[in-house]
């Protein structure tokens, strides 16, 4: 993406264009096309396939033929989101292994306790990776559920 982002910006100035001019031909935010500039394509996070408008956008604006760079777009945004899943993925696995071992000790918990006469309450008070507390196992996997979807 960094050398994508530098072909624009040099055509951008050949074309006697700033950003602000871009911004408005276009109607792209100039924090996009900032982002865009610097490469940074991790602020197009929430849903890359405006990167690939916003920058076909931008190419008509500079006068730079979009096709010349596509190739070199596509694998760059299929890097950036192969990346993302894996991500998630490896959080995902993080999380359930938390559950895992929390139902577990609980189970354990339980098992001793009914010996004694006495039931604990199954995952009372759990802190998960991403910051919330739990107080039931359907608490729980509906925070599970409801973290992942962010």
């Amino acid at each position: 993406m960094k050398e994508i982002s530098i072909i624009l910006k040099e055509n951008r100035i050949k074309a006697n264009l700033s950003l602000e001019q871009v911004s408005q031909l276009t109607k792209i935010q100039i924090t996009y096309l900032e982002a865009i500039e610097n490469g940074e394509i991790s602020k197009f996070n929430d849903d890359v396939s405006y990167l690939k408008y916003y920058i076909r956008f931008y190419c008509r604006v500079i006068e730079f033929d979009f096709e010349n760079i596509r190739n070199d777009l596509d694998k760059a945004m299929e890097i950036h989101t192969t990346t993302i899943q894996m991500k998630k993925i490896n959080q995902n696995k993080i999380c359930q292994n938390v559950i895992n071992k929390r139902i577990f000790e609980n189970n354990l918990m339980n098992h001793s306790t009914k010996k004694k006469g006495k039931q604990k309450g199954l995952l009372a008070n759990i802190t998960y990776p991403c910051g919330d507390s739990c107080f039931s196992l359907c608490d729980c996997l509906c925070l599970y559920a409801n973290f992942w979807q962010k």
